[in-house]
C-alpha cells in the first residue's frame, strides 16, 4: 500500500554508529570495516590532492566535510547497491504501454556492455 508523504514530515532518525567493542564488523558486501576505511581515506585523499587553487585551510575544510559525509563516497565498483525501500511508479491511468523496436544502435551498445560483464 503506497504511503503519502508529505513536506517535512519526519520518516526516521539517523544514529551513527559507534564501535564500542573494538569488534571489527564487516557490511553487507562482505568488505572488512577497517579495509573500507583505508580505501575511503585513501578516495579522500585523491580528491583533496585534485583539488586545486585552494589553501590550505579550505583543504582542511574539504578533508573534514568529505570525512563526515563518507558513507555516500563509492570506494570501489561493489559499494553501490540497491534499496527495496524506495521504489518509483509512473501513474499512466488506463493508457497502454507503448512497444517501439529497439534501435540497432543501441542493441550493439547492449551486447558489449554485457560481454565486457
Amino acid at each position: 500500500m503506497p504511503v503519502v508523504l508529505r513536506k517535512g514530515e519526519k520518516i526516521g532518525y539517523l544514529k551513527p554508529l559507534q564501535d564500542v567493542c573494538g569488534i571489527e564488523l564487516i557490511d553487507e558486501k562482505g568488505q572488512k570495516n577497517s579495509q573500507r576505511r583505508q580505501a575511503l581515506e585513501d578516495a579522500i585523499d585523491q580528491l583533496v590532492s585534485a583539488a586545486k587553487n585552494i589553501s590550505d585551510s579550505d583543504k582542511r575544510k574539504l578533508r573534514d566535510l568529505l570525512s563526515q559525509f563518507g558513507d555516500v563516497i563509492s570506494t570501489g565498483d561493489r559499494d553501490l547497491g540497491k534499496t527495496s525501500m524506495v521504489f518509483h511508479t509512473i501513474d499512466t491511468g488506463d493508457s497502454v504501454p507503448v512497444r517501439q523496436i529497439l534501435p540497432q544502435l543501441f542493441i550493439v551498445k547492449s551486447t558489449r556492455a554485457t560481454a565486457s560483464l
